[in-house]
């Protein structure tokens, strides 16, 4: 049943009669000036002549019927249609990419999700991706599809919980390898050399040989040829020295999953942080950064991760951007009378046992504001190491009165591992062991499909309308009238000239 959703806009059909008023006159198409009249031929006037009023001009009907339609569109018209509300859940596992004869299941699954409306009739369907978390509850209102591959065992489940009234299954491959894990980690022993693990996994149900390479930026650092079982995992660890270029591991291709041969993170991740170092401090301090692996020493003052400063007066802020600084007071120090207790601070792995006969700390230049810093170490006597954040979070500084200076102190191993301790604290991330990786779940490698026959495959009894709106329609067959009305008024001015 045709309505209109802005109906006072009709009052406008009133200017009908006054387009028929207007073309009352069949005025003439041209005038032309001429010389004289007698360039006319004569034409005798009839005596009743004005006597019988003259009809209107025709086109006033087409031009009347132009305005008609361009006020229905103004009242925005549309007509009721009975149909079936359908919400269609559409499986986005990774293994609905899985590509079967040229096109992925995805489009397989929406190619014969359309086959299935047309069938069906009037359906009205919404899309809604099955994504995490899963919906629980179902609008009892509406039938629910399901489109999927089964291969994922959460949309099954979720599926045999839920009882979608029907299931749309696609997909036939069921061997895929993947890999599942790229970890990376800076060796301790030599600059440059990194020890890498690939993890790969079978997910199919027949045997795998593949080639698997490791690719540093442009370059093929190292492959290896692997056999898996089904269902089986291969661990690769290798020994490689890499560039600052992003690393990727990839397998042949194979399979009719190729999204999942291949991870890979940027080179930044394992790229060194700058340090500048103060001229006042210690060359064991120096010495023991520059043997840190996970740093590389500058000379400029602009744009480093991280500062380190020498004084034996409290901090002062650095006026150029460092995203930390470090920041040791030396002078006069004297010895411990009890060890020291680290306190809990995010990011520091473990708790390091420092050598107490060894050990010496210089005085603070003032009395530590402790309710604004974080205690990271502290003896009887009262810290030894504060940790402060800026305002904004995005710098930290850690500041120290342990001497950094004492000679036998330095010739000890806990020295170095004092100041990668003071590296993490300051850089907010454990330096030396720090393990890059990027890994997938293993389910996500499962393209077996599963055809699932659940529920029935009604259409909900109770039909809703839908507005269908007309004024498109409408529209192009006003357009097709206005060029048909100025076609006929040029045919009608060429035959006047000629006239």
């Amino acid at each position: 049943m045709p309505f209109f959703a802005q109906p006072w806009w009709l009052v406008a059909l009133g200017i009908i009669p006054l387009i028929r008023w207007w073309h009352r006159r069949q005025a003439p198409l041209s005038s032309y000036t001429v010389s004289a009249i007698l360039l006319w031929p004569p034409k005798a006037i009839d005596d009743d002549a004005g006597s019988m009023p003259t009809p209107p001009d025709p086109a006033w009907r087409r031009r009347a019927l132009i305005a008609a339609l361009l006020i229905c569109v103004l009242a925005i018209p549309s007509i009721d249609r009975e149909h079936s509300n359908v919400t269609v859940w559409v499986d986005d596992s990774p293994s609905m990419q899985a590509i079967e004869n040229g096109v992925t299941r995805a489009e397989l699954a929406e190619n014969a999700l359309l086959q299935e409306l047309e069938k069906t009739g009037q359906v009205e369907a919404s899309r809604r991706s099955l994504s995490k978390p899963y919906a629980s509850n179902l609008d009892p209102n509406n039938a629910h599809w399901l489109l999927t591959d089964g291969a994922g065992e959460k949309v099954r489940d979720w599926a045999f919980k839920t009882s979608p009234d029907r299931v749309i299954n696609v997909g036939t491959a069921t061997e895929n390898s993947a890999v599942t894990r790229l970890a990376v980690r800076r060796s301790l022993d030599e600059d440059g050399v990194y020890d890498v693990l690939i993890s790969v996994r079978n997910s199919g149900g027949d045997a795998d040989e593949r080639t698997l390479q490791l690719w540093n930026g442009d370059f093929l650092r190292e492959e290896t040829l692997v056999s898996i079982g089904p269902e089986q995992s291969f661990h690769w660890q290798i020994r490689v020295r890499l560039d600052n270029a992003p690393i990727a591991a990839s397998l042949s291709s194979g399979d009719a999953l190729p999204n999942d041969d291949r991870l890979e993170f940027p080179a930044a991740i394992l790229q060194a942080s700058r340090v500048a170092i103060d001229d006042d401090c210690s060359a064991q301090l120096r010495s023991a950064l520059e043997s840190h692996p996970a740093l590389v020493i500058t000379e400029s003052n602009l744009n480093n991760d991280l500062l380190v400063t020498c004084s034996n007066e409290g901090l002062v802020r650095s006026q150029t951007h460092h995203k930390a600084q470090i920041h040791v007071i030396h002078g006069s120090s004297s010895p411990l009378a009890s060890e020291p207790v680290w306190m809990p601070f995010e990011k520091l792995p473990g708790k390091l046992r420092l050598p107490l006969e060894y050990l010496r700390a210089v005085t603070w230049p003032t009395t530590p504001e402790v309710d604004s810093r974080q205690v990271v170490l502290r003896s009887v006597a009262g810290p030894l190491i504060l940790a402060t954040q800026s305002d904004d979070g995005d710098s930290r500084v850690v500041e120290t009165v342990i001497d950094m200076g004492h000679r036998e102190f330095g010739q000890q191993a806990e020295y170095a591992a004092l100041v990668a301790t003071l590296v993490d604290a300051a850089l907010d991330n454990v330096m030396l062991s720090t393990v890059t990786r990027e890994s997938r779940d293993i389910a996500d490698t499962v393209i077996r499909p599963n055809n699932m026959v659940i529920g029935s495959t009604r259409l909900p009894e109770e039909k809703q309308n839908a507005a269908m709106p007309l004024s498109g329609l409408l529209l192009a067959i006003t357009s097709i009238l206005i060029g048909l009305d100025i076609t006929l008024l040029y045919r009608s001015r060429r035959r006047a000239r000629h006239v």
